[in-house]
């Protein structure tokens, strides 16, 4: 392809949330490029069960999709953060709520929590959130408008039924071709190493200026074709395995709701890793999560069981996944750009993979290129971008590890040792002994988890820093005026907000867009 030449069509490799939100966004805001989707018949998808961050109302909403149309037809409900039980020590819990701490712009909140009341729960004492969540409220109101929330808010989703709506709206309404056919091979430009076109079993040849792949682990472009490797990250985030079944709602029957739906992800630590927990509006989808070095798959089974109280567990009951915690190399290789699990893969703790999809589909869209010399350009930085944010999610989930003081398996004595963390995270540590985390730890302007995140974990996990010094009267007096505010929300909340069962009752009643 000549370096002048204008990019007109884009072919995106693979279906599932990357695949079809990667061609469905480019679409929407470029809707004078040809853009094809082309994915095999029959394969399924590995989610049983998705958490979101609240960046996923505005790539729906910028696609043309309407909140209730998307809440019904994936059988979602609210996610205002993650809750976590047993990671400190047994009987331990400590929440990662999706608003930001009130006041945080002013004052150190840490500092004074520290000082003022060291045993209250740092979370509930800075985020009303955090008591919003545990009374089992939704982050809205009925009349609230769509996408508009009361508190900050993602999702829970059936990642299934995310495709398929996906897929409908992106073909119905943005005019998206849909080949569902096998790739051969690639036919790679000789004298570039671009790719000139894809070879089909049915569909014959398809060509493109910019390939996106979206073809999961197998990485059929980025992996296969350029043989671009992964950084394995398995010494310091071991688990590799999950295995994941859906369950209904306890005391459900039919679909009336008469069961609490939390709205923040459980994650429940045990001797050999981790169960996930996310509620459907129907249904919920619980796994596993564990590290082969450490874990049988038997062993992991009689955890799931115990977790879910299901005895006769058996492994023809439920999904069976592995995979290589780690990333790419390079996610842009010269016109293929990977989005998705083709580009990497982390442990499902923090629900950090849509939100990684959609931090690669926005940079693609703004650097968006218009020619071959472009992309040259444009793909440099973007490499550089997502080496460093692969980093920064790898260690704020390692950050969930080293301060745990659980010590009863072999598990965790490895996985929470600080000398198999990242030099920068070690530093960081070092650092947080004596300050709290900051905007200045953090370099992005788009930081997947901000500083204030790294807060809500470090003394969530019971993390003391050694200020030095005592905090002034002046921080005193707006911490007491701050703690006023958050009460008198709280109070208000609590009485304006309805249950997430009454809310998502009253959108699910609605007639569905899409049959």
């Amino acid at each position: 392809m000549s370096e002048d030449v204008n990019i007109t069509r884009v072919l995106v490799v693979g279906g599932g949330a990357a695949g079809w939100l990667s061609a469905g966004s480019i679409a929407a805001k470029y809707p004078q490029l040809d853009v094809t989707l082309i994915e095999a018949p029959n394969i399924p998808i590995l989610g049983v069960g998705e958490g979101t961050w609240p960046s996923m109302r505005q790539t729906l909403q910028q696609m043309g999709i309407g909140e209730y149309d998307f809440i019904r037809h994936c059988h979602a409900s609210f996610k205002q953060g993650s809750s976590f039980y047993n990671w400190h020590s047994q009987g331990h819990e400590y929440h990662h709520p999706f608003s930001n701490p009130t006041g945080h712009e002013h004052i150190n909140l840490a500092h004074i929590w520290q000082h003022e009341h060291p045993k209250d729960s740092f979370d509930e004492t800075v985020c009303p959130q955090v008591k919003i969540c545990k009374q089992g409220l939704a982050p809205k109101q009925k009349s609230t408008p769509e996408y508009a929330g009361v508190l900050t808010y993602g999702y829970h989703l059936d990642a299934n039924k995310f495709a398929e709506f996906l897929t409908q709206h992106c073909v119905n309404k943005l005019g998206i071709t849909h080949i569902k056919d096998y790739v051969l091979d690639v036919t790679p430009e000789p004298s570039t190493n671009d790719i000139l076109s894809l070879n089909t079993a049915h569909s014959g040849k398809l060509s493109a200026d910019l390939f996106v792949d979206c073809t999961g682990m197998k990485s059929r472009l980025l992996g296969n074709h350029y043989q671009v490797p992964i950084v394995d990250l398995s010494s310091a985030l071991p688990n590799n395995r999950a295995l994941a079944l859906q369950l209904p709602h306890a005391e459900l029957p039919g679909n009336n709701y008469s069961a609490a739906i939390h709205s923040t992800t459980k994650a429940t630590a045990n001797s050999f890793g981790w169960c996930w927990d996310i509620p459907l509006s129907t249904r919920r989808g619980v796994g596993m999560v564990f590290a082969s070095d450490f874990c049988s798959q038997h062993q992991a089974l009689i955890e799931l069981s115990k977790y879910t109280n299901t005895p006769n567990l058996a492994f023809d009951n439920v999904k069976q996944l592995e995979f290589t915690p780690g990333y790419r190399e390079r996610f842009w290789q010269n016109n293929c750009v990977a989005i998705g699990m083709s580009a990497g893969f982390l442990e499902p703790l923090e629900a950090s993979a849509l939100a990684m999809v959609e931090l690669s589909i926005r940079m693609l869209l703004d650097d968006f290129p218009s020619t071959k010399r472009h992309m040259s350009i444009v793909s440099q930085r973007y490499n550089k971008r997502f080496t460093y944010r692969w980093q920064r999610v790898s260690d704020f989930i390692k950050l969930h590890y080293i301060t745990s003081k659980r010590r009863d398996s072999e598990f965790w004595c490895s996985v929470s040792d600080i000398a198999s963390a990242s030099d920068e995270l070690q530093s960081l540590m070092e650092l947080w002994q004596y300050q709290a985390p900051s905007r200045h730890d953090v370099y992005e302007n788009e930081e997947i988890f901000s500083s204030l995140s790294y807060q809500y974990v470090l003394y969530g996990m019971r993390h003391k820093s050694d200020f030095l010094h005592s905090p002034s009267e002046s921080d005193l007096l707006a911490y007491k005026q701050i703690q006023h505010q958050n009460q008198t929300r709280q109070a208000a909340l609590v009485r304006g907000l309805p249950n997430n069962n009454e809310l998502l009752t009253h959108i699910n009643m609605a007639q569905m867009e899409y049959a």
